[in-house]
């Protein structure tokens, strides 16, 4: 789905990123003969929202993570349906962008495929007029039931303790 011209063929998206989508690339590229031997040292980079991701792997993996190390660029660190969230926490001018991106990137282009799975959350993100608004109507095509869901599964900076760190 992130790829320039390519259209979901599932109707799943996560605005802050699949760790099961990107668990299975991992997967795959482990799987190719010669590709990735298993004493090649691998290294896990998200930067802006891909660091919500970047952390999400690493608490999935826990100890069996494969990833030497982990870093996170300009995280956004609190994905929360509270007014610490950083998608209450952007500027306006920024808000606007990411949301009209979100729409054009995720929504549009893949209308038929969303309508034909829930018309009513595909509704919903069209008609989001906050990105905060747009990642509680999202939360059906990242495969939760509800927006608290969703914000409790995926919240990065939930359950710190979990995340060894340098």
């Amino acid at each position: 789905g992130h790829a320039p011209g390519r259209k979901l063929t599932s109707p799943r998206f996560n605005i802050f990123g699949d760790t099961d989508d990107a668990l299975h690339m991992l997967e795959f590229l482990r799987s190719l003969p010669d590709m990735i031997s298993a004493e090649t040292p691998l290294f896990l980079v998200g930067n802006s929202t891909g660091s919500a991701l970047c952390f999400n792997i690493i608490r999935r993996l826990g100890n069996s993570s494969p990833f030497r190390c982990a870093l996170g660029i300009c995280p956004g660190y609190e994905v929360s349906l509270g007014e610490q969230s950083c998608t209450k926490r952007s500027l306006r001018l920024y808000e606007i962008a990411f949301l009209a991106g979100a729409k054009d990137f995720f929504c549009r282009r893949n209308r038929a495929v969303l309508e034909a799975f829930d018309v009513a959350a595909y509704k919903a993100c069209m008609d989001a007029r906050s990105f905060d608004e747009f990642l509680q109507a999202h939360a059906t095509f990242a495969g939760y039931p509800s927006a608290e869901d969703y914000v409790l599964a995926e919240n990065p900076v939930r359950d710190w303790n979990q995340v060894d760190t340098l």
